[in-house]
């Protein structure tokens, strides 16, 4: 009885999956092909800086001091540095972890071993490790948003990607964020 109840808690969308890279649309956000058809896959627990002007990119502006110009180059530079971590018309393997109020799903995306073998195995991680993108913890539970903040921490010190390029850009994200104001300091 208790194993049929515990199964009747698992939300129906937390399963294992895998889809081919066709595309990556910006530093957070995959165009794969998986059985069911083709999915736009935004990265659980990340935010990367937008690579194409839109309404959250607008709204980020509006409260930092920074041009869109510099916005978008960092976006740009997350973009460039998944397009030179992943292979197109390779599979990779994922887990939905929630969908999208516009259908689209949030994916804990696996890396292959061979892709970063010194890094973590998930892609959510490699961004953050590599400071191209900022966790995004809100959905996530107590360890991984421990240690998504902890690897945040280390990429900001050792100025690694977009903390280096483009500094006043992350820290107008951080303090858009209040789950990361541990970074502020």
């Amino acid at each position: 009885m208790f194993k049929y109840i515990l199964v009747c808690l698992v939300p129906f969308f937390l399963y294992a999956q895998s889809g081919v890279l066709l595309r990556v649309i910006d530093g957070d956000t995959l165009l794969l092909k998986t059985q069911e058809g083709f999915s736009i896959c935004q990265a659980s627990f990340i935010d990367a800086p937008e690579a194409i002007e839109n309404d959250k990119l607008d709204r980020e502006l509006r409260k930092c001091n920074i041009s869109k110009e510099y916005a978008l180059s960092g976006g740009e530079a997350s973009k460039e540095f998944v397009n030179a971590l992943l292979q197109k018309s390779i599979s990779y393997s994922f887990e939905i972890t929630r969908v999208l109020p516009n259908q689209n799903p949030v994916c804990d995306i696996k890396l292959p071993k061979k892709t970063q073998p010194d890094l973590h195995p998930r892609f959510s991680e490699v961004l953050v490790e590599n400071g191209f993108a900022l966790p995004y913890i809100i959905h996530a539970d107590e360890k991984r948003e421990e240690e998504l903040l902890k690897i945040a921490k280390f990429a900001k010190k050792e100025k690694r990607g977009l903390w280096k390029t483009h500094h006043d850009l992350m820290m107008c994200l951080v303090y858009q964020r209040y789950s990361l104001r541990s970074l502020r300091e």
